[in-house]
Order: structure tokens, then C-alpha cells, then sequence
């Protein structure tokens, strides 16, 4: 029905209400991205999202099924993918402006993680802590 439609021409869903994340990706190249670290990586959200969706238990994958005259539709496979993508998207965003003050206060992060030996998350959640450390001891965090 309607959410299909829509769905479709977000270029979330293929023709045949399927997730489609070759078109998601190619929907990217349609608006100017921060930088090629955040496509990357937005790219692998949307490569991750699908994964996880599209491997729930049987159980769920059969009950939420949904037929109709816009076609069979997987509604649990859809849910999925979109809670995933909305939380994914925003901590990308959050990672985003990070990133560029840790770079514009001690150099890029590149170099950082090879001085270090720390993964990306590593060093966000650690600068995370140290910004905002006074607050977390003021609220006993």
C-alpha cells in the first residue's frame, strides 16, 4: 500500500518490495556528504542494516509477511532495516562532528589511531568521556 510506494520511491524498496541497497547507496551520490569517511561508512550502515534484517529468526520472517494488491511485502525485514538505519545514521552523524573536533583540536585521526594502536570507536568513546567528564562527575555518572 502506501508505505511500499513510499518506500519505493525513496529507493528503499526494489519493484518487488524488496530491500534494495543497491539503490540506497546509488541515492547517496545525490547529496553532498561531509567527506569520503562518512560515505564510506554510511555505505557500510546501510550494508549492515540489511544484513541484519534480512537474517531474523524463521518465526518472525514468516509472521510478517503482508500480502495485498501492491504485492507481498516483508514488514519485519522493513522494521528492521529502518530502526537500524535511524540509530546507525545518527551515531554516523554524531561519529561525524567528532571526528572533525578531534581533528581540528590534535591533528587527523588517521594519525591518532596509529600512534595509539586504537580502533575509530575506541578513541570517539574515549574523547566522548573526556568532554563531557565534568558533567558525567557532576550527575554521578
Amino acid at each position: 500500500g502506501n508505505m511500499t510506494c513510499v518506500l519505493q520511491e525513496c529507493g528503499m524498496l526494489n519493484a518487488e518490495n524488496e530491500l534494495d541497497v543497491r539503490s540506497m547507496k546509488q541515492k547517496l551520490n545525490a547529496y553532498t556528504l561531509p567527506s569520503e569517511w562518512f560515505k564510506n561508512r554510511f555505505e557500510n550502515l546501510i550494508d549492515n542494516c540489511y544484513e541484519m534484517a534480512t537474517n531474523l529468526p524463521a518465526n518472525i520472517e514468516e509472521e510478517n509477511v503482508v500480502s495485498g494488491d501492491f504485492g507481498k511485502v516483508n514488514v519485519g525485514q522493513i522494521k528492521h532495516f529502518l530502526k537500524c538505519y535511524k540509530d546507525e545514521h545518527r551515531k554516523l552523524c554524531m561519529d561525524q562532528d567528532t571526528k572533525n573536533k578531534i581533528e581540528d583540536n590534535y591533528g587527523p585521526v588517521a594519525d591518532i589511531l596509529e600512534q595509539t594502536n586504537w580502533t575509530e570507536h575506541q578513541l570517539f568513546t574515549a574523547f566522548m568521556y573526556l568532554i563531557t567528564k565534568d558533567d558525567n562527575e557532576f550527575f554521578g555518572y
